[in-house]
């Protein structure tokens, strides 16, 4: 917006303008002399009202800078002052369910039996829609069935790292029951260091286990 004194200014030096003009053409009669008097009138006014905007900026300034603040003033809003209240809308996120339910029951289930010929079976317990208990075992099929246990590291008997491999993959395995169970998903188990052979067997079986009570 610019302000009212730029338009009085404005008008100012168009109406000395045309009076100075008018007093030189009565004046001098030489065509010649008075085409050079036109064209510094004609150049004055302009001048004049290149010092006219100059004049006027710093109250153009202060008006954009005033109306700069009442809008920041009106963003920012204080209730003691005016009493202004801004609603904010804030975003929700609303974190997603995506948690199966489970029909209540005891579920089994038991896999084929892999390249290596181990397989594996599972009981599954489901109360009030959540996995409550989990008993399961990988079984050895190329030795008669023989259970992985505590005790089956004897079947690597003088091979030292089999053996300790044997171990770890045990007593990690005891651990992703009652994960389970807190977690109330089988992709949340994580594999305990050590025992990633038999991290994958579990979470295999219990899904296979729970689709029964979808």
């Amino acid at each position: 917006m610019i302000p009212e004194t730029e338009y009085e200014c404005f008008w100012d030096v168009v109406k000395y303008g045309i009076i100075l003009t008018i007093s030189m053409i009565v004046r001098y009669q030489n065509m010649k002399r008075l085409k050079n008097i036109i064209t510094i009138l004609v150049l004055l006014p302009l001048t004049l009202m290149i010092g006219c905007s100059s004049g006027t900026t710093a109250d153009s300034s202060t008006f954009g800078q005033g109306t700069a603040d009442a809008e920041i003033s009106a963003v920012a809003g204080t209730e003691s002052a005016g009493g202004t209240v801004i609603e904010t809308t804030a975003m929700e996120t609303t974190a997603g369910t995506d948690a199966k339910t489970y029909r209540d029951g005891t579920y089994k289930a038991q896999t084929e039996p892999d390249y290596e010929g181990y397989y594996t079976k599972a009981e599954v317990t489901v109360k009030d829609g959540k996995t409550t208990a989990v008993d399961w075992t990988i079984y050895d099929a190329n030795r008669n069935d023989k259970p992985f246990d505590e005790k089956y590291e004897v079947v690597f008997t003088g091979n030292e790292y089999f053996t300790e491999q044997s171990r770890s993959d045990w007593k990690g395995s005891r651990t992703y029951g009652p994960k389970l169970i807190e977690t109330q998903d089988p992709d949340e188990v994580d594999a305990v260091s050590g025992a990633t052979w038999t991290n994958g067997k579990f979470r295999e079986i219990v899904k296979k286990a729970l689709e029964e009570a979808e």
